[in-house]
């Protein structure tokens, strides 16, 4: 397994497993357009009427999370509107919350059943 996907399968367990989020909810390798150019989120959860509430932009554990990898993710957020993204290389994560055209950091991240009380 590559570094990048066992990154993504501790991912997916954590957000089913331990989250909450529905695996039918859960896209992996979404589809983004970009500039014309179509892209992929690694992945990116769904609310129950199926629009993004959470982008997740992985990386091997031995690439530092740093700018160039949240300004990635924050492209993705441009084009989906989710209210969560989340930086990881399996070892280190950052979460942050958009709400009224602002972002905050996370200590941690919302169940799914908790993102569903939160007004998007």
């Amino acid at each position: 397994m590559e570094p990048e996907e066992w990154v993504r399968q501790h991912w997916l367990h954590h957000l089913a497993s331990d989250l909450g989020y529905p695996q039918g909810l859960i896209s992996v390798e979404h589809a983004v357009e970009l500039n014309g150019m179509k892209r992929f989120a690694d992945i990116v959860c769904h609310d129950i009427h199926g629009q993004p509430l959470m982008i997740l932009e992985l990386k091997r554990p031995n690439v530092k999370l740093n700018k160039t990898v949240l300004d990635q993710a924050l492209r993705y957020h441009l084009v989906m509107q989710s209210p969560w993204v989340v930086i990881s290389n399996g070892i280190h994560h950052q979460g942050f919350r958009f709400t009224h055209g602002a972002f905050q950091a996370l200590n941690s991240l919302p169940t799914f059943a908790a993102s569903q009380d939160e007004d998007n």
